[in-house]
C-alpha cells in the first residue's frame, strides 16, 4: 500500500471522491477543500501508477491545460539521512 497528497488549487467536484474510488488499485481517499483542493489517496501500486492518479484528477477536474497543482506528496517509505 502506498500514500499520496495532491494540492490544487481549484476547487473540485463534490463528486471527485467517488470518481477516485472507483478507479482499480484505490483503497481509500480523503478530499478536503478549504482553499485549496487536498486530496490524500491510499492506493496498491501493483494495480495503479502514479502518473494514471493524477491524470485522472486532472482530467476529471478538466484542469489538464491550467497550471493547478501546488503540491505532490508520495509519502515516501524510504528513510533520507
Amino acid at each position: 500500500m502506498n500514500e499520496l497528497t495532491i494540492v490544487i488549487d481549484h476547487l473540485g467536484d463534490d463528486e471527485l471522491k467517488d470518481y477516485i474510488m472507483s478507479l482499480k488499485g484505490i483503497l481509500e481517499v480523503i478530499v478536503k477543500k478549504d482553499e485549496r483542493l487536498k486530496i490524500y489517496i491510499k492506493y496498491n501500486s501493483d494495480l495503479i501508477t502514479l502518473k494514471i492518479i493524477k491524470m485522472e484528477i486532472l482530467l476529471f477536474l478538466d484542469i489538464i491545460k491550467i497550471p493547478s497543482i501546488i503540491a505532490f506528496d508520495k509519502h515516501t517509505n524510504v528513510k533520507t539521512t
